[in-house]
C-alpha cells in the first residue's frame, strides 16, 4: 500500500511537470507566432527602394505644385497692391484738386 502510494505521487509528480512543461512549450509557440507575424507586418509596411523613390517623386511634385500656387498668389497680391496703390495716387490727386478749387474760391 506505501509502495502504492509513493508510485501514485511519483506518478502525479510527474504528469505535473510533464504538464507545466508542454504549457511553456505552448507558451513558447505562442510567442514565435506573435512574433513571426510582428516581423511579416514589419516587411509589409516597409517600403521598397523602389517605393521609397515614387513616394519622394511625388511628394516633390505636390511641393512644387504648391511652390507655384503660392507664387501665383503672390502675383496676384502684388497685382492688388499696385492697383491700391495706383488708386490712393489717384484719390490723393482728386483730394488736391479739390482743395485747390475750394481755396481758389
Amino acid at each position: 500500500a506505501d509502495l502504492e502510494r509513493r508510485l501514485m505521487a511519483k506518478i502525479a509528480e510527474t504528469l505535473t511537470g510533464l504538464q507545466a512543461r508542454c504549457r511553456g512549450f505552448i507558451v513558447r509557440r505562442q510567442q514565435i507566432a506573435r512574433m513571426a507575424l510582428f516581423r511579416e507586418h514589419v516587411e509589409i509596411r516597409r517600403p521598397t527602394a523602389a517605393q521609397a523613390d515614387k513616394l519622394m517623386e511625388s511628394n516633390v511634385a505636390k511641393a512644387r505644385e504648391q511652390l507655384a500656387a503660392a507664387e501665383a498668389q503672390l502675383e496676384e497680391t502684388q497685382g492688388q497692391a499696385a492697383r491700391a496703390a495706383a488708386q490712393r495716387a489717384e484719390l490723393g490727386t482728386d483730394i488736391y484738386m479739390f482743395q485747390q478749387n475750394i481755396e481758389n474760391r
